[in-house]
């Protein structure tokens, strides 16, 4: 009998360490952000950082509402940040790097004005980590892609991957 109670004992011990290991909940992450880069009338112009420049913007992330994004464009080259903060305050961080080159359809590239005005369509795949996050999401990790169409002076992002909680 004694050797039952411990053999139960200890098995409940080893779920208590465990425990925490199996209450992290991975889930897909899913969301679209707006960006305006401020060419025309912005209410969300982009703006200077010291060398470097951001730019705002905002949309939804499925399951989660609604959100303010902050892009940061390093002028060294370094990896993009993005700042997603929720209505609750709290934020999860990125970094984001290329994929590929940026893809222009047809012959947009060549299209007179292309390389002095805003217009002209591209696309851009980009890879990105989840390297910090507050509130509810303090300790979150995660990963995947985003590709975007911009057209004008206005980009949309679609971002998927995965989130996992702790």
């Amino acid at each position: 009998m004694k050797r039952l109670a411990m053999v139960i004992s200890s098995g409940l011990f080893l779920l208590t360490l465990a425990a925490p290991a199996l209450a992290a909940t991975t889930t897909t992450f899913s969301a679209v952000i707006h960006e305006d880069f401020g060419r025309r009338a912005s209410s969300e112009p982009c703006f200077p950082v010291g060398d470097d420049f951001a730019c705002p913007g905002s949309g939804t992330v499925q399951g989660y509402g609604r959100v303010t994004s902050v892009i940061l464009f390093p002028s060294d080259g370094s990896p993009l940040v993005r700042t997603l903060t929720f209505g609750d305050g709290s934020t999860l961080v990125t970094n984001e790097t290329p994929l590929s080159d940026t893809v222009f359809p047809g012959k947009a590239r060549l299209a007179p004005g292309a390389f002095v005005s805003y217009g002209n369509p591209a696309f851009d795949h980009y890879a990105w980590v989840i390297v910090g996050g507050t509130g509810r999401f303090s300790g979150a990790t995660g990963s995947g892609e985003w590709v975007n169409v911009l057209a004008g002076d206005t980009v949309v992002i679609k971002f998927s991957g995965s989130l996992t909680l702790p």
